[in-house]
């Protein structure tokens, strides 16, 4: 009678069994979709990656623990084959504490149970969990199975212990299973996440069969690498092999190209995507407005996050970097007010797209306003947070206020301290600036390239030659970081400044790379200001060379001429810029009235108040 009973439960509720795993109910298979809201990725019986929302794995979680109750009141609680069904249902759920109570109180065990458990843990995160388990399971003499393989592969690679990566694949090498395309696949990935991509590569290159896992993971870890071209070598041929790529596939290969800045590239990454009706997945969404925007084609970007059904934080953040990091400021303030009237939840916002356009246009009110949405928010202790606002701060002319968040701020990286410091030296504060990096080294915090701009320009704005120097020879000699152009553009201003016009012209002129029109026009100010008219010529000249069209340097040696009282010279240089029809660009400035910041140019009557 009671088998009866448990046969009609179960057929009533559709169990679909398997003598190897058993997955799912074909009602709760029924529920699942493909889509981008993922909140559980799990594999099928064939590992194919299959995804739940968070109401069919409700769904699901309600129907295993009906058939939990059932079968414990039927008085089947002690089968193993009912067992390993609710441990897989509790794992796929993320359940998975009451998965380990049932994997804890079972008699037996067999391959199935140890499988279930190890695949339930690296699937929901507890990959030092799974790596247990699986050690455990061959103490007690149970062989792994491909799918534990894989699982605890993915586990290694998720916690990042190459080493401990390194001893699956030479156990799944002595039980065949390394060529496996589920196995080789999972310790592609994992050796792809360690950063070892030789590895990676020579077991990819092996692999007799390939699938979309196998192709993402290397490409995603050439990515990773910063080797985008590969990347994109490797995406041409996956698809001469006939593998689709999915949504991660594309994403991947998206953010090569916007790292390449490769438009043509981009676009026809976007074509696929289209054609294989990936362009409505949020993933793949975001990474065509970054490509996009990164290419600078801000109209192409906007099209794409309008057309998008579903929009994330990421994707009105990635629409907000895109005006900022192209100057559009106010265009970037439209789209945040426009993000706090959609639904979009104010604690997963990240704030520092839009601080970054508050402080390119010094919208200073705006910048508090967000600053209040911050602590409100609760996110003022966020690094990222924090560095957005003192750099904000430090660059709408608020030093003190920059400060004072700097100092409030519970940790600080080489991104905060650069902030600070840079904000303190282009608003006078050499001094401060010079303290502070002091202090920077005092906590250990190593500097970069950006920090010696910063100590460097701090110098440069109080006139301190001597440390300037000391600060420029120590960049190589104490720390071993290279000389770009930026530190030898400091240098040759803050040399032209005090009056050291020939030193700032001989480091000109030995550097490993050519000068640009900021170091010869920092040269030209100097001369003129210092009345050194052979040299002004000298630097005007070399610098008409790069930028002919440039009216302002004709402005400026017509203004060296002046001062030198060489009128002929002057009008020379007049009548050169009227035959040539150069004109110079008027001057651009912003105010902020009544919370909206108008832009206007010199002689611009457009907002001229009646």
């Amino acid at each position: 009678m009671k088998q009866k009973q448990i046969h009609c439960f179960l057929s009533f509720k559709s169990i679909q069994q398997n003598k190897h795993i058993q997955y799912f109910s074909a009602a709760a298979q029924s529920h699942l979709v493909e889509s981008g809201k993922l909140n559980n990725v799990l594999n099928d019986s064939t590992q194919g990656r299959i995804e739940v929302d968070v109401r069919t794995s409700r769904k699901i979680l309600e129907e295993g623990r009906s058939l939990h109750a059932a079968i414990i009141k039927i008085g089947f609680e002690l089968e193993i084959l009912w067992q390993n069904h609710i441990l897989n249902v509790y794992a796929k759920c993320r359940r998975i504490r009451d998965a380990r109570q049932v994997f804890d109180k079972m008699p037996e065990r067999n391959l199935v149970s140890w499988s279930a458990m190890v695949t339930g843990y690296a699937q929901n995160g507890c990959g030092e969990e799974a790596v247990k388990v699986f050690r455990e399971m061959q103490r007690e003499g149970i062989n792994p199975s491909e799918f534990a393989y894989a699982s605890v592969s993915r586990a290694c690679a998720s916690l990042a212990i190459a080493e401990e990566g390194d001893e699956i694949h030479a156990q799944a090498i002595k039980t065949g299973y390394n060529l496996n395309v589920f196995v080789g696949s999972a310790l592609v990935d994992m050796y792809a996440k360690c950063g070892i991509m030789e590895n990676a590569r020579k077991l990819f290159d092996r692999l007799p069969q390939r699938n979309v896992v196998s192709w993402t993971g290397i490409i995603a870890g050439y990515l990773q690498d910063r080797n985008e071209i590969e990347v994109l070598n490797l995406f041409w041929q996956m698809q001469k092999a006939g593998t689709k790529p999915n949504q991660f596939t594309s994403s991947c290969v998206l953010s090569a190209c916007a790292n390449l800045q490769a438009l043509e590239e981009g676009k026809q990454v976007h074509s696929d995507v289209i054609k294989s009706g990936l362009e409505l997945d949020i993933f793949v969404g975001n990474s065509l407005i970054d490509m996009y925007a990164k290419c600078t084609r801000l109209e192409d970007a906007r099209q794409v996050f309008e057309m998008m059904p579903e929009k994330d934080v990421i994707s009105w953040n990635a629409m907000i970097a895109a005006y900022s990091q192209n100057n559009q400021g106010e265009e970037a303030m439209k789209m945040f007010r426009r993000m706090q009237w959609a639904v979009v939840k104010q604690d997963e916002i990240r704030f520092s797209a839009v601080l970054g356009a508050c402080a390119s246009l010094a919208a200073l009110r705006y910048g508090k306003q967000i600053h209040s949405n911050i602590i409100k928010s609760g996110l003022e202790s966020d690094l990222y947070a924090g560095n957005a606002l003192v750099d904000m701060y430090a660059k709408c002319g608020g030093v003190e206020d920059a400060c004072q968040v700097f100092n409030l701020m519970q940790e600080h990286d080489v991104v905060s301290w650069n902030a600070v410091i840079l904000g303190c030296a282009q608003h006078g504060h050499g001094k401060k600036a010079i303290q502070l990096f002091g202090e920077m080294q005092e906590a250990g915090v190593e500097p970069d390239h950006v920090t010696f701009i910063s100590v460097l320009s701090a110098c440069n704005h109080s006139g301190l030659v001597d440390e300037g120097r000391r600060y420029f020879n120590s960049m190589t000699q104490e720390y071993g970081i290279a000389r770009r152009i930026e530190h030898h553009a400091c240098m040759i201003d803050l040399l032209g400044r005090a009056r050291h016009l020939d030193e700032a012209y001989n480091l000109i002129v030995s550097m490993p790379f050519e000068p640009d029109s900021r170091m010869w026009g920092s040269l030209i100010g100097a001369c003129r200001i210092h009345r050194n008219i052979e040299l002004g010529i000298i630097a005007a000249e070399s610098l008409l060379d790069l930028e002919p069209q440039n009216a302002g340097i004709r402005v400026l040696l017509s203004n060296i001429y002046a001062e030198a009282g060489r009128w002929d010279d002057v009008r020379k240089v007049r009548k050169m810029m009227k035959d040539t029809r150069v004109v110079k660009e008027p001057g651009q400035s912003w105010i902020e009235i009544k919370e909206s910041v108008h832009v206007f140019y010199a002689e611009d009557q457009s907002l001229l108040q009646t």
